[in-house]
């Protein structure tokens, strides 16, 4: 797709002007959007600068200067408009929390080129490249987009995010839809969409901690409480997890149960500014852990300490390879390793399975796995 007639590229910041843009989507046929955000300090991201081409011009909407409105949600929402966009996992959640946007009709080409070629994670630049012959600059990746006002390379930049995506849509599509898989990447896009949905639920997910599996009954029963408390403060305060207290630090300081302020300067790698914002809070909780009467919590093992893990992991490795193969799929786009072991992990430690179990690979992969687990119960 070579850009010889480079589509117009409008500013807007004005409410007035956004709402009329909406309403002219109202019979599009798709719009390729992008985003841009910053949350590398705070919990929730804050969306910066919204790009969208409709085919005949390119906005870059002013988020900081525009509300979003019923008829954009609408819009989103709408699964006769096909939303194209490139790796749009944060891209999604970003609409969500910003703008409390949910989407149909995603057509993520990153995925897309994941189940046409094997390779995963290929980047939007690198993809241009390869299907469009266009070599796309990256150094603004991490300017300041927060910035006000944005500099014309900012802009040029932001542009080009979107103007090659409906080409990108009309090649991968093409060779989609002569495939037999064609349900199965639909059905990831749309699980995209209710994934960016879901909420943290941190009375659950301290069992998905880093190093927690170090922990005896009694003191995970006081990493959940710590856990507990690190996501409420980090939503207060709107700030990182890791800008609080990392997961391995958490970890130290279960084992330490510091009792005084200069107790935290023994835990390895722990900011002093954590020490000195949050000493006492992290102390008020040890105490009241230690007064209290706390059964003790299921352990997580590690996953090295789990008999049949690697056999488990290797039995579901062999049979994505063979549902795979019989669904020319790439077994890589079907299961990661990641993914394949944690299944392993979920099933032998009884954790409960990442939320991709219940979607689309289940339903390819289960007949085979639960044969599987049938023949691990009677070894």
């Amino acid at each position: 797709m070579q850009m010889s007639n480079y589509p117009d590229v409008k500013w807007v910041d004005s409410q007035r002007e956004f709402n009329s843009i909406v309403q002219s989507w109202i019979n599009t046929k798709y719009l390729a959007i992008d985003t841009e955000f910053e949350r590398r300090t705070t919990y929730y991201p804050i969306l910066a600068l919204l790009q969208i081409f409709d085919g005949d011009k390119v906005y870059l909407f002013d988020p900081l200067k525009i509300e979003c409105t019923d008829a954009f949600r609408s819009i989103c929402e709408n699964a006769n408009i096909i939303k194209i966009m490139h790796s749009a996992k944060e891209d999604l959640e970003v609409f969500f929390y910003s703008w409390n946007c949910r989407f149909n009709g995603l057509f993520d080409t990153q995925v897309a080129f994941a189940f046409d070629s094997g390779e995963i994670s290929v980047g939007y630049a690198a993809l241009v490249e390869q299907l469009c012959n266009e070599s796309l600059s990256k150094e603004e990746t991490q300017s300041n987009w927060l910035a006000r006002p944005l500099s014309k390379t900012q802009l040029d930049y932001a542009a080009k995010d979107v103007i090659y995506l409906p080409g990108l849509y009309q090649k991968l599509n093409a060779k989609l839809v002569i495939k037999p898989y064609l349900k199965w990447f639909q059905y990831e896009c749309d699980e995209m969409c209710d994934y960016a949905l879901h909420q943290p639920d941190y009375k659950f997910d301290y069992r998905q901690a880093k190093d927690v599996w170090r922990l005896n009954g009694e003191q995970l029963g006081l990493f959940k409480l710590l856990y507990q408390w690190r996501e409420e403060t980090a939503i207060k305060e709107n700030r990182t997890r890791n800008h609080i207290v990392r997961d391995p630090q958490l970890v130290q300081l279960v084992v330490l149960m510091p009792q005084i302020k200069n107790d935290f300067y023994k835990v390895k790698d722990l900011h002093p500014k954590s020490i000195r914002l949050y000493s006492e809070a992290i102390i008020e909780i040890v105490n009241g852990f230690k007064s209290a009467n706390n059964a003790p919590l299921i352990t997580v093992p590690n996953p090295r300490d789990l008999p049949y893990f690697n056999q488990l992991s290797h039995s579901f490795t062999k049979a994505i390879e063979g549902v795979a193969k019989s669904n020319q799929i790439t077994a890589n786009v079907l299961a990661s390793k990641r993914l394949t072991r944690k299944l392993a992990f979920s099933y032998l430690a009884k954790e409960a399975f990442p939320n991709v179990w219940s979607g689309w690979r289940a339903k390819l992969l289960k007949p085979q796995f639960d044969q599987i687990f049938s023949q691990l119960k009677t070894s």
